[in-house]
């Protein structure tokens, strides 16, 4: 889609071939989560759906790189940069895009958390309910090119469904060895909000799995079931008594 019809201004822009585009947004911080930017995309690319624009906004979509070339046309295309200025953005400038019907907003504040209480003794007092993939995931440091995120994320997920408390997730993942926001001097409020999101994750999958069977469909009235049961036996009657005799 042609990058004026944006509501709000690119910082970059790259024609990755003729009249295909990708756009960028220097945000003014570095502290938002990847979860909370994600979303920004996706508003953005609901937003011009109509105007051309794909649904490439996903974390993980692999962006052109500019003055390389896109080998997806028989006479290969450079990607050239087209827009660059200085425009920085806070997240709130991008309110003008609304909320996708899908989404699930973590705006559930960071409790009053007693950082007295030493994630050791949580799992310790809860031991009989802590494996062994629980133990290594807390304790064990993540090798070099290890997925940091699936780490943590197995980590929340897992202490969810052996029936710990969020606050108590939170401390076990905040203090565990592969805490990436740890790691990267990122806001507690990021792990909250994935503590919060993985608890929502485990009640919808456990609502769903509640939900009574569904009536099956009824292909035969039992007129024609009447009719099937006296007919003469099929190819298919045929060949099953052929391959068991």
């Amino acid at each position: 889609m042609p990058p004026e019809k944006m509501l709000v201004e690119p910082s970059i822009v790259l024609e990755t071939s003729p009249d295909k585009y990708q756009a960028f947004w220097v945000l003014d911080q570095i502290d938002y989560g990847p979860d909370d930017i994600e979303e920004l995309s996706r508003r953005i690319s609901y937003k011009h759906k109509d105007d051309g624009a794909d649904n490439g906004w996903a974390l993980t979509k692999l962006l052109r790189v500019p003055f390389t070339y896109n080998y997806k046309y028989n006479e290969p295309k450079i990607v050239k940069t087209i827009v660059v200025n200085r425009n920085e953005y806070s997240p709130l400038r991008f309110d003008i895009y609304p909320v996708t019907d899908d989404y699930i907003k973590i705006d559930l504040p960071l409790p009053a958390i007693n950082y007295k209480i030493k994630a050791e003794d949580i799992l310790e007092e809860n031991k009989e309910n802590v494996t062994d993939i629980m133990w290594s995931l807390f304790n064990d440091p993540p090798m070099d090119g290890a997925d940091w995120s699936k780490r943590l994320w197995r980590l929340i997920m897992l202490l969810h469904e052996h029936g710990f408390e969020s606050e108590q997730v939170f401390i076990i993942a905040l203090s565990a060895a592969c805490n990436k926001y740890k790691r990267d001097s990122r806001p507690a409020m990021q792990l909250w909000k994935d503590v919060v999101r993985a608890k929502i994750k485990i009640q919808l999958t456990d609502e769903i799995l509640a939900r009574p069977d569904q009536t099956p469909t009824i292909l035969l009235t039992d007129e024609e079931r009447a009719i099937v049961e006296t007919s003469k036996p099929t190819f298919v009657e045929r060949y099953i008594d052929w391959a068991n005799g």
